[in-house]
């Protein structure tokens, strides 16, 4: 469901190489043509590859997708596209704070433990059958094919374990919008059908550190047990109606109705003494069924601004791995869905006359959420269902000229997101408290960004940009009892354009190289906070043309 660039109508091709610190070097290439009068292709590469800031955290990918285009009479269009990617990517672990502050490049997995491997191909093919302005019919078959192969370097220190994921998926996204232009209406319905195949396969690890520093993962061995092994075939058929009103001259409404029905059939492979160390669930078939409401409207206050207020209410299964990689946790299988009602007020617009605005209120509820916590009477992670948060803020967006060289665009977010009602074990010996009215932890209050443009006269095609990026501070844990303060950045960016066709751009990431953490954690009832460090100042250089 992602956009892909149509092919175009005379031949192209668009080569951008680039270079940067600590050993990252990127190659996109585009380009496509016209076969014939009714169709055309086109075809993007992307390699990467990528040494890591921190010790051996190296990563490389590699991507392509190719579209087809092209008509079948005068009224059937199509659109195929074949994508495939594979990333190759080693794990960088959290640090201490004493490392964090003297040792960032520090990385306790080394030689590939904590690895992972996705392979992942895509093919669809979009048929839309138009045979006159009110009616159009769309169907887009589709098949997915992933292979995963990961070793959860979280899990080193308690469950060591060497995973491979496999799925393929049959489907097919259906159709059909009629306009009634007399009634200034339009409704859409169709309903998507999804048939996925998975197996999951866990052999349990022994692991071997360093000689030299007990805290380094260097080796891992395989024990001869195997954790899991199991099938899942998920089914998911999701039928839904969706409506636009103009009710009146400055009003439209919007309505929508979305019925989901998910069923997967799990077969466990493994006998009850092949897996002893580890809680399975029984061969079952589990199923679920739940309707989505949405309600919508747009007020035109004139030409140039315009209002907005939604309401929506959704639905997320458990994952696979969730209700049946049980670990040490019992009745997986039992876990409920989560469930979101979220409305929003907006508005959007244009203000004297070149500066956009966007700006949004929003109130979320979630419930039965899904967390992961850990039993200290017995050390084990266990999974439940968390009660509910609440989440409400606002969200502003501004961007606009402010003279002929000088120009600005800025992003700030505000959030309150707390704990209504979330229980977990904690203490020695363990006892449940509720966190009721604490901040959900790892979310900060504030986020943000504003960037300054110049475009110098006396340099055509030059443009220079200077952002500050800002992330708020928040507490570590649902305890609230620590924080990490937040950080602020200077990015640096510009470019020259030697024509059309050709130009030649840098950035300069973290100007000032100040030491930050993009993820910053405790476990709940341990003092000890864990940092992930930030890139240092970071520098990269790259050039497009366009033939």
């Amino acid at each position: 469901n992602s956009i892909t660039k149509p092919s175009p109508e005379t031949p192209e091709l668009a080569v951008n190489p680039e270079y940067g610190s600590y050993g990252w070097k990127r190659l996109l290439l585009s380009g496509g043509s016209p076969l014939n009068d009714d169709t055309g292709v086109s075809i993007n590469f992307n390699v990467t590859d990528n040494d890591g800031y921190r010790d051996e955290s190296e990563y490389s990918r590699y991507a392509t997708t190719t579209r087809w285009d092209g008509f079948i009479g005068d009224n059937t269009a199509f659109k195929t596209v074949f994508s495939y990617s594979r990333v190759d990517q080693s794990a960088a672990s959290s640090l201490e704070e004493d490392d964090y502050r003297n040792d960032p490049e520090r990385n306790l997995y080394h030689n590939d433990v904590g690895r992972r491997e996705v392979d992942a191909l895509r093919l669809s093919t979009e048929f839309a059958y138009e045979p006159d302005e009110r009616r159009l019919y769309t169907i887009t078959p589709f098949f997915r094919d992933n292979q995963m192969k990961l070793m959860p370097s979280w899990m080193l220190s308690y469950d060591p374990n060497d995973r491979d994921y496999q799925f393929q998926s049959y489907g097919l996204l259906s159709k059909y919008r009629y306009k009634m232009p007399e009634l200034k209406a339009e409704w859409i319905t169709g309903v998507d059908i999804d048939y996925t195949p998975s197996t999951y396969r866990e052999i349990a690890l022994n692991t071997t550190t360093s000689a030299d520093d007990s805290a380094i993962y260097v080796a891992t061995s395989a024990t001869g047990e195997t954790n899991y092994d199991f099938d899942a075939d998920q089914l998911s058929v999701s039928p839904y109606l969706h409506g636009e009103w103009q009710s009146a001259e400055k009003l439209r409404l919007s309505a929508g109705l979305r019925y989901d029905y998910f069923r997967v059939d799990y077969s466990d492979n493994l006998t009850a003494a092949e897996s002893a160390s580890h809680q399975r669930p029984e061969s079952q078939v589990l199923s679920y069924d739940h309707l989505s409401p949405k309600l919508g409207l747009i007020y035109t206050l004139s030409p140039q601004h315009h209002l907005y207020a939604n309401y929506r209410h959704s639905f997320r299964v458990p994952s696979i791995g969730r209700l049946f990689r049980s670990g040490s946790s019992t009745n997986t299988d039992d876990l409920d869905p989560v469930k979101t009602d979220s409305v929003e007020l907006a508005a959007r617009g244009q203000w004297l006359a070149d500066v956009n605005y966007d700006i949004t209120l929003y109130h979320m509820i979630v419930k039965d959420d899904i967390v992961s916590y850990i039993d200290n009477d017995s050390g084990d992670r266990k999974v439940t269902n968390a009660g509910e948060t609440q989440h409400q803020g606002i969200e502003l967006g501004l961007d606009g000229p402010l003279s002929e060289a000088w120009s600005f665009s800025t992003a700030w977010s505000y959030s309150q997101q707390e704990y209504q009602d979330y229980s977990a074990i904690y203490g020695f010996p363990s006892t449940e408290i509720n966190y009721r009215g604490n901040q959900v932890g790892k979310a900060p209050k504030t986020l943000g960004n504003l960037a300054l443009q110049y475009h110098p006269a006396k340099l055509e095609n030059t443009e220079l940009e200077l952002e500050w990026e800002h992330v708020g501070d928040y507490y570590t844990d649902e305890t609230n009892t620590q924080k990490y303060g937040g950080h602020n950045l200077l990015n640096f960016r510009a470019r020259y354009g030697f024509s059309e066709s050709v130009e030649i751009y840098g950035r300069i990431l973290n100007l000032s190289d100040k030491r930050y953490s993009t993820y910053t954690s405790n476990r709940v009832g341990d003092d000890d906070i864990q940092y992930r460090p930030g890139l240092p100042r970071t520098v990269y250089i790259g050039l497009r043309a366009h033939f």
